[in-house]
């Protein structure tokens, strides 16, 4: 299968190095339980306790991932972005989501079966590398947030987080908007309180980091906070 279409991979989160977008289209005549779909803002992928029976693939868009306990309090685990996979757990064996995911923004997504994701592992080494890999940066990820939480401040904390959210180009700064993510999320995933978040947002503006109105604009010299 020719998986030939180049496209940029965002450094934000992984270094800035062009990929070959894999061919889903190639992979489902083979192997079937595929589907492509857009999805809108706000849309909920699935649930958390619902059947774990496909992983996804975002092609674009950002997809939160987010748990809420049993006495109601919700906590965010990720935002993810265009090029990484969600909901791969269910090729270990777990039977419900642990976890609800959902559209930030409007989004593509590829949704594989569970049942065709493993046989195509078997018999298709560039599908068990694609997946590899992307599920190997996760936890790569999930490496760097456990410890940046471990020794970095609040106000460093957000700053890695926007960051990553504008999935900035390494060598090719820009100002990058981030929209659908308010401070109650940012809060979630820094382990600070809102009013917190609110004080170093106003901090970073003021010190020209960034543009907050609604939609944050992020500038490359909010890197100086690290």
């Amino acid at each position: 299968m020719s998986r030939r279409s180049l496209v940029e991979l965002p450094a934000a989160v992984d270094p800035a190095s062009p990929f070959e977008e894999f061919d889903f289209a190639a992979f489902a005549d083979v192997f079937g339980g595929t589907t492509i779909t857009k999805m809108k803002a706000g849309t909920v992928v699935y649930g958390q306790g619902e059947p774990a029976t496909a992983l996804f693939y975002v092609r674009e868009g950002r997809v939160r991932i987010n748990v809420v306990s049993a006495l109601g309090k919700e906590a965010i685990m990720a935002i993810l972005g265009s090029d990484t996979v969600f909901g791969e757990s269910c090729l270990l064996g777990e039977p419900a989501r642990v976890a609800r995911a959902t559209c930030v923004v409007a989004s593509e997504l590829v949704r594989i079966e569970k049942t065709h994701a493993i046989r195509a592992l078997r018999n298709d080494p560039e599908f068990a590398e694609f997946l590899l890999t992307r599920s190997l940066r996760r936890v790569s990820r999930l490496r760097g947030q456990l410890i940046s939480q471990l020794f970095d401040s609040s106000e460093q904390r957000l700053a890695r987080i926007l960051l990553a959210l504008a999935n900035r180009r390494q060598g090719e700064w820009q100002e990058t908007i981030i929209d659908n993510v308010d401070q109650e999320d940012l809060a979630q995933m820094v382990g600070t309180t809102r009013g917190r978040i609110s004080h170093f947002m106003n901090k970073f503006r003021k010190l020209g980091f960034i543009d907050y109105n609604g939609t944050i604009a992020v500038r490359p010299s909010l890197a100086e906070i690290l």
